[in-house]
């Protein structure tokens, strides 16, 4: 009896090995369309084709709504191609609610905010980007300078567009230094 009473409970076992094996098989395969239509995506951006990337990107996030890429990509392509601020925001947004240490996303959604005229949120989001990745960051201290410039807030202006061109990026401190806007 005892053995019946194990190999029922092997039978078992086995049964929620097989049941737990398949959940992951699908959530890997769910995963891995996923990045399919996402690097699709990224292809059709390559070629022009941004109707099919955005196709792409949402079916990329239909498969995996967790896809932070999927939603910066879209975004991006919502921003920068399409001009759509209104749809590119929420897509940043949620890319940074999946991956709050997505540093891009915060510089990308900072660029809708400073191109609607919302400085201080813009700023908000570059300091963000900056505390995330302050090595890799030129352009988010030349934008969060030139959000300041926007305000007329030249002494930390100054101070980010010099931060930028120690690593590399000088455009904005040859901007300011043109129209005599540096403050020390």
């Amino acid at each position: 009896m005892r053995s019946s009473h194990f190999s029922l409970t092997a039978g078992k076992l086995a049964f929620l090995i097989a049941i737990v094996a398949l959940l992951f098989s699908n959530v890997y395969a769910a995963s891995d369309n996923s990045k399919t239509f996402l690097n699709r995506g990224n292809e059709a951006i390559k070629d022009k084709d941004y109707q099919t990337a955005i196709s792409d990107y949402t079916k990329a996030i239909q498969i995996d709504p967790n896809n932070a890429d999927a939603y910066y990509f879209r975004g991006f392509a919502y921003y920068k191609i399409f001009g759509d601020l209104d749809k590119a925001i929420p897509d940043f947004t949620k890319a940074i609610k999946i991956d709050p240490n997505n540093a891009r996303a915060y510089v990308s959604r900072g660029n809708v905010y400073d191109s609607l005229g919302d400085h201080n949120k813009a700023i908000a989001d570059y300091t963000k980007a900056i505390e995330i990745d302050p090595n890799n960051v030129a352009s988010a201290y030349s934008l969060r300078g030139s959000a300041y410039a926007n305000l007329r807030d030249y002494e930390k202006a100054t101070k980010d567009a010099r931060e930028a061109c120690d690593l590399g990026d000088c455009k904005l401190l040859k901007y300011m230094i043109e129209k005599n806007q540096l403050r020390e």
